[in-house]
């Protein structure tokens, strides 16, 4: 993801500006200082705060390697007839009934076990109606029309990421039951390439929408060097959409989950449309931030907007900068914040 900077007349101002720039909250950003206000007389700040962002790289946790057994220690010591007691054997023989001077306990014996457990994200297939293979399960995968899109959904794409098992010499195998051998470790997966990440994510939304019993095709298109978008067209998509894109969200962070579960390393940017919502919702955001700068201008005051997502701040602050003699900015706090839209200073 590229960087961008903003500034502002205090750093907390700037990192604002600069997530609604990304369209992500400030969790997902990492930023770079690049200079500060300087104080004056009469503790008054000169200067502005400027900050590089860009949005944080997202690795899922690395998986733990097998614990080894620990090993069972005996002590030394025999068991003595119906006494239960142990004594050390000696050059001599003990007398029937006496015990050794000295005897060492025997060990517990417990073992220290450990156990890890993951999520494991699983697609559900289904026949296809009126003879027709549903999305994503064919064995074939199609092209589709428009600029690098192609259809996915169908059957389950062979991953070409080789997997090393790091063992004692012993060779890691997949049992038919998913078990694993017991003195091998777990494999470690290579990062997939964004095409891949593409035909994941695609996948993966193909089998949801399925399950949901709708009728749709699924494509992904790489937009730039690190980031992909995952569309949904068909008819009656809404129920994957929900109130103002609420559903949608979900959707897409699920998407994301289940391609970062595919690679040990990070995972670029994926975005999840429906029915087009996001282009359609990007359009009337654009056309109301026009109708709110004709007012600003004509009144010469500022107007605050009801509250939005990162990704609906981005679109209204993209909007406005492209007009002369208005700005914005923002206020408030997630999920609660919102655009101000104000004469320039």
């Amino acid at each position: 993801m590229e960087w961008v900077e903003a500034s502002g007349k205090s750093l907390p101002e700037a990192k604002e500006i600069a997530v609604d720039l990304l369209g992500v909250a400030e969790d997902d950003a990492e930023f770079v200082l690049l200079s500060e206000p300087k104080a004056g007389l009469f503790g008054r700040l000169r200067g502005e705060a400027r900050v590089k962002a860009r949005v944080r790289p997202v690795a899922p946790p690395p998986k733990r390697g097998r614990r080894q057994r620990p090993d069972r220690g005996r002590a030394g010591g025999d068991r003595s007839g119906s006494s239960g007691s142990k004594s050390r054997s000696g050059s001599g023989s003990q007398r029937r009934g006496e015990r050794g001077d000295q005897s060492e306990p025997r060990g517990n014996g417990s073992r220290a076990r450990s156990q890890a457990s993951t999520a494991d994200v699983t697609r559900a297939e289904g026949p296809g109606d009126n003879g027709s293979a549903p999305i994503g399960s064919g064995p074939e995968r199609t092209a589709a029309t428009g600029s690098g899109a192609t259809q996915a959904g169908r059957g389950r794409r062979s991953r070409g990421a080789n997997r090393g098992a790091v063992s004692n010499g012993a060779k890691q195998e997949r049992q038919g039951s998913g078990q694993k051998s017991g003195d091998s470790e777990d494999t470690m997966e290579e990062s997939l390439t964004l095409e891949q990440q593409g035909e994941a994510a695609s996948e993966f939304v193909a089998g949801l929408v399925r399950e949901f019993g709708l009728d749709a095709t699924v494509t992904y298109t790489e937009i730039d060097e690190d980031t992909v978008q995952v569309a949904a067209t068909g008819d009656d998509l809404g129920f994957l959409v929900g109130p103002r894109g609420a559903t949608l969200a979900a959707v897409q962070d699920l998407t994301r989950t289940f391609v970062q579960r595919q690679s040990e390393n990070r995972t670029d940017r994926i975005l999840v449309d429906v029915g087009g919502y996001r282009e359609k919702r990007s359009a009337a955001l654009r056309r109301f931030a026009e109708g709110i700068v004709h007012e600003v201008k004509s009144s010469g005051e500022e107007r605050a907007l009801e509250p939005m997502s990162p990704a609906d701040r981005k679109v209204v602050h993209d909007a406005v900068n492209e007009i002369e003699g208005v700005e914005t900015r923002s206020d408030g706090t997630e999920p609660s914040r919102y655009v101000v839209i104000q004469p320039s200073t």
